[in-house]
């Protein structure tokens, strides 16, 4: 990885960039066929089956209908641009990762990145984001580092969240009630996760003890299941502390600092969204939406589930029989709307478009090859 100091521009995508040995044009191209339609399959299932649920034993229908069809072009336009915004931010990450690259493809790339993450389930955008920067003319050294530092900012960042959002009730005098238990939980594996983080940055010896842990745990559970196990989990736990070096670096810090404006930025945007459909603040406050944001990012979960982790963490807090509840699905509606819905066809816009010009097919299915393997299974947002 490059500080970006005095790295030269970086080149457009281009199919001189591909490296190794290539399966069939057709066998990538049935290959990524298959995987595009089991994943949207799979996602817009989940979808309907939440959104039936909602509707069905939660909210009123109408009510969330009038609410939504109730904006204004003004305030659609407001949340708009605060979402490219963020948009922008999220390129600025990718571009921490990768010195050199320029604003404009780094948020083209992140927003074709978002279409992938949001509607593939799995690893997919971390082996999109690897690809996509080889296809910018980086090493694969390079483009391996910046997409596990992109994993691992998120995670840290992920980690943070939890003591945020407990900070941001306290010190608003917002009354935790139902959400103790869930808050006292996220605390505990906040803690424990950064913990270890530490350890295996600052220890050798404790990372090497813990990828052989890692390791042996996953070879007895797979044995148990008659799976063949995955191989090399204690040494990328090791590498890891080579990653942490990195993390600590000028570029690393600047990425995770992003990761907390990113959040604080959705979470401005989710409460502009709730207080334009109608939603009163006094009864759910803005400190408990800042702090349903922080939790809702930890979770590893995708579409669908990101929408009724927040109606039922709405619902703890301001109790399921609330008129107001029906109203903030609205709100929520109208949020991801923005943060999930709309970067889909822009991405996969810009990925066809680079496709054709370049005959460069960035969602081939030797992408999953060889790219790092740091990606999580979930969290499609």
């Amino acid at each position: 990885m490059t500080d970006g100091s005095a790295t030269p521009e970086r080149e457009p995508p281009n199919g001189e960039a591909e490296p190794g040995d290539q399966p069939s044009a057709e066998e990538v191209a049935k290959a990524s066929r298959r995987r595009m339609i089991i994943g949207l399959g799979g996602t817009i299932l989940v979808l309907l089956v939440v959104f039936w649920f909602i509707f069905t034993f939660i909210v009123d229908p109408q009510v969330v209908i009038d609410a939504f069809l109730s904006l204004s072009p003004l305030e659609l336009a407001i949340l708009a641009l605060m979402s490219v915004g963020v948009y922008v931010l999220l390129g600025l990450t990718l571009r921490s990762t990768l010195g050199g690259l320029s604003i404009k493809d780094a948020t083209l790339g992140m927003l074709a990145s978002l279409a992938v993450k949001g509607s593939i389930p799995g690893p997919m955008d971390t082996a999109f984001r690897f690809r996509l920067a080889v296809a910018y003319h980086y090493s694969v050294e390079e483009s391996s580092l910046s997409a596990a530092m992109l994993k691992a900012l998120d995670w840290i960042a992920r980690l943070l969240m939890i003591p945020i959002a407990i900070g941001i009730l306290l010190l608003s005098g917002q009354g935790i009630q139902n959400l103790e238990w869930l808050a006292v939980i996220g605390l505990i594996i906040s803690i424990v996760g950064i913990a270890l983080l530490v350890g295996i940055v600052r220890s050798q010896r404790l990372a090497k003890w813990i990828g052989e842990l890692v390791q042996s745990t996953v070879e007895s559970l797979m044995r148990r299941l008659d799976r063949e196990p995955p191989h090399g989990l204690a040494e990328r736990v090791i590498g890891l502390r080579e990653m942490g070096h990195s993390l600590m670096n000028t570029s690393g810090l600047l990425g995770l600092g992003l990761q907390i404006v990113i959040q604080a930025a959705w979470a401005s945007i989710l409460t502009l969204a709730l207080f334009f459909v109608g939603v009163d603040l006094d009864v759910l406050p803005v400190a408990i939406v800042w702090a349903a944001v922080a939790l809702v990012y930890m979770l590893p979960i995708g579409p669908g589930f990101i929408e009724i982790a927040y109606v039922i963490l709405f619902g703890l807090a301001i109790g399921f029989d609330n008129p107001e509840l029906d109203l903030a699905v609205a709100g929520v509606m109208v949020f991801r709307l923005f943060q999930w819905l709309i970067p889909i066809p822009i991405g996969y816009g810009l990925i066809f478009y680079w496709q054709k010009r370049d005959n460069f097919n960035l969602l081939s299915a030797e992408v999953a090859q060889v790219a790092p393997e740091t990606a999580d299974e979930g969290t499609a947002e």
